[in-house]
């Protein structure tokens, strides 16, 4: 009898409610089966009971998991719905920050970041010497390099392009007062 005892234990600890259940409908297909029924005679009373509580056990059990998948699922949707929404408004954010930044620069910086856009950020060759310290040309948002003629020549990084090239087209000026 130990030997039961255990699996049995285990089973109305971790899955009472859904024991329960198949208990129940196991006795009551039981009660409304004829007693001459082919399988009960062929199996006997307690083995028929005993493979309805089976059957009945794993369809609940199923039911139950299909349950939690689904309820995991919509989870999962509701999770990345809120950090898409989240990422959107950081990247707004951005948006927002990099537009004032833009329009702390000069007149020529802006220029500078329009001549880019219109251009698909192909280098420019420097006029000016001795640009400001304050100026874009001193930032990290501008490369600068010498071309084959020695000429000073320069670009905005990739990321400064495609944020600057985004704004312009989405606001069709750089910041807000363009």
């Amino acid at each position: 009898m130990n030997f039961l005892e255990r699996p049995l234990v285990l089973i109305l600890k971790e899955h009472l409610m859904p024991t329960l259940i198949s208990f129940v409908i196991a006795n009551v297909i039981y009660l409304l089966v004829p007693s001459n029924n082919w399988i009960i005679t062929k199996i006997g009373d307690n083995w028929f009971r005993l493979f309805i509580f089976c059957v009945c056990f794993i369809l609940i059990y199923f039911l139950l998991s299909i349950n939690e998948r689904i309820k995991n699922h919509r989870n999962c949707k509701k999770y990345v719905k809120s950090e898409k929404k989240k990422d959107t408004e950081e990247f707004e954010k951005y948006i927002e920050n990099c537009r004032k930044y833009a329009d702390g620069l000069s007149y020529g910086d802006r220029d500078f970041i329009r001549a880019c856009i219109k251009n698909k950020n192909e280098p420019i060759v420097i006029k000016i010497r001795n640009p400001y310290s304050n100026s874009i040309y001193e930032s990290g948002n501008v490369l600068k390099t010498r071309n084959e003629h020695g000429q000073e020549v320069v670009k905005l990084t990739d990321n400064a392009y495609r944020t600057f090239a985004l704004i312009y087209y989405r606001y069709n000026k750089i910041g807000h007062f363009d």
